[in-house]
């Protein structure tokens, strides 16, 4: 008897040790949302890299990436990691300065200003401290920037002169100004034009040691300097990363008020508000939450503007973030708006390095609400400088397992799910054992004989 009340809680004891088997099984594609064939991997490389695609940003299961895999044709997971995208390098621009060569003898009465004709205008120029007078040995040139919507900051002014019969040594000194009446000096630097047989040595950069976006230079060179036919303004500036950004569909709470939608919580990094209208500006509150049961939380209080310049349109800049979003609350302060303004989810762009272990096709998937984080952690990856990753590219989109992987448990949640109901049977059958066990003892004692 008692070997057949055992049996069902020995028979569940199993059921609970299979259960926690299956928690073990690797995801395999199918178990994923989405997916993209991986192009232009051949045996060539161990390491390869590819730009995650716009639309991954906001259709992973989990904000943080965590659903993201690679596979190769047999369906197995090779090893990746994900990084930032390497740095560019800054990108070196020239403009044109106007030259004007400047008269050292001031007016009288006006020990310190002169008249300079630039092209159809007289303009009345404040020299620096020590540029006028009859001691003055040198000359003396005014720059300007054209005008231009954007005022570029120079680094550098490259300065092209007469070529000169014998060598020469000389030196300059910059000062920049904004109205042509108050001077700052900016740099000092040699200059030198030197010929030695077929040798020559050239000097002929002013490094200004700032980004200084004056709009008018001057120039004071030695008498020993010919006379300079050219004036060019460098400046660098820092190859812009594009930051992956999504439109967001929107939806009309009142006239005040609007409402933007993310098919799926995500972590972008800002929101990006673009208003319809050119030459507008809208006051605003900008208001986020990661689901329809957290309270709004508001992140900006703002002025989106959207203005022309000089020519240039310039537009409000993007709004920080960087937390868990699901929808974004744009209410109008005074006035509405004049059309729904259009609002972007914007990203840091994150790139895949994987390792092209066994054959292709390999297929970048996402999309599963039942992985974990299996990217290589960094301290993991000191192989990676032996072999410099090819770039791959991104190809036709394969069918997996659809929408319902965004939510569908995880094998450790289906067991536990299982367990806890396996143990609850286990205790039910349990006390059910021994509630008949006691019945069954109780029987037998009124049954026997005084």
């Amino acid at each position: 008897m008692l070997k057949r009340l055992l049996s069902p809680v020995l028979l569940a004891m199993c059921a609970l040790s299979t259960a926690a088997g299956a928690a073990d099984v690797p995801l395999a594609p199918q178990d994923f949302a989405n997916g993209l064939r991986i192009e232009g991997v051949d045996a060539g490389s161990a390491l390869y890299r590819l730009e995650l695609p716009q639309q991954l940003y906001g259709s992973t299961a989990w904000p943080d990436l965590r659903d993201v895999r690679v596979f190769n044709s047999q369906g197995q997971a090779v090893p990746f990691w994900l990084d930032k995208p390497a740095a560019q390098p800054a990108q070196e621009s020239r403009v044109a300065l106007r030259l004007f060569a400047v008269p050292t003898t001031a007016r009288p009465g006006q020990e310190d200003t002169i008249v300079v004709q630039t092209g159809q205008r007289r303009v009345e120029v404040t020299l620096p401290d020590g540029s006028t007078g009859s001691k003055v040995d040198g000359q003396t040139y005014l720059l300007e920037l054209p005008e231009s919507g954007t005022r570029p900051q120079l680094t550098r002014i490259h300065l092209a002169w007469r070529a000169a019969k014998e060598n020469w040594r000389g030196h300059v000194t910059v000062f920049g100004s904004n109205d042509l009446r108050d001077w700052d000096r900016v740099a000092s630097s040699p200059l030198a034009d030197l010929k030695a047989g077929n040798d020559s040595l050239r000097v002929d950069d002013v490094d200004l040691n700032c980004q200084c976006d004056w709009r008018y230079w001057m120039l004071r060179l030695d008498a020993a300097a010919p006379e300079l036919v050219e004036a060019t303004g460098i400046h660098s500036q820092a190859a812009q990363i594009e930051r992956p950004a999504l439109l967001l569909q929107s939806r009309i709470v009142s006239p005040t008020e609007m409402e933007y939608i993310m098919p799926r919580p995500a972590m972008p990094v800002a929101l990006r508000v673009r208003l319809l209208q050119p030459n507008s500006v809208a006051p605003m509150e900008i208001s986020v939450r990661p689901d329809s049961a957290t309270p709004w939380r508001t992140v900006s209080s703002s002025v989106i503007y959207r203005l022309n310049s000089g020519g240039a349109e310039q537009v409000s800049p993007d709004v920080p973030l960087n937390q868990t979003t699901q929808a974004i609350r744009l209410v109008a302060r005074g006035a509405g708006w004049d059309g729904a303004p259009m609002v972007y989810a914007v990203f840091e762009p994150r790139e895949l390095v994987f390792n092209a272990r066994g054959s292709g096709p390999f297929i970048l998937a996402w999309g599963a609400r039942a992985a974990t984080d299996a990217s290589l952690p960094e301290q993991e990856r000191a192989f990676a400088g032996l072999a410099e990753p090819m770039m791959a590219s991104l190809g036709a989109a394969v069918t997996l397992g659809g929408p319902e992987r965004l939510t569908a448990e995880s094998p450790a949640e289906r067991a536990a799910a299982w367990q806890k109901f396996t143990l609850w049977g286990v205790l039910v059958a349990g006390a059910l054992a021994l509630a008949w066990l006691a019945i069954s003892l109780l029987r037998e004692a009124r049954n026997k004989p005084q």
